[in-house]
């Protein structure tokens, strides 16, 4: 079954109707990726691992900047 995303405005009341059709996609969500697990994508370990920069700079020390580590 197509999941037609809900177009939630500020004051529109969250109801068990609209919380059961979200968990009813998220269940055949699950069933397909535990039958199709190829079909998810997953990110290499050097993206999910930031690069810590070091410093000479006693606040940048005491704080080190965090940059996302380079592909290649």
């Amino acid at each position: 079954m197509k999941y037609t995303a809900t177009n939630w405005k500020k004051g529109d009341s969250i109801t068990a109707e609209s919380l059961n059709k979200i968990e009813s996609a998220l269940e055949e969500l699950a069933a397909l990726t535990e039958k199709e697990p190829e079909l998810v994508k997953t990110e290499s370990k050097e993206e999910k691992e930031p690069e810590v920069v070091e410093t000479d700079s006693k606040e940048e020390k005491e704080f080190p900047k965090i940059t996302k580590a380079k592909k290649g």
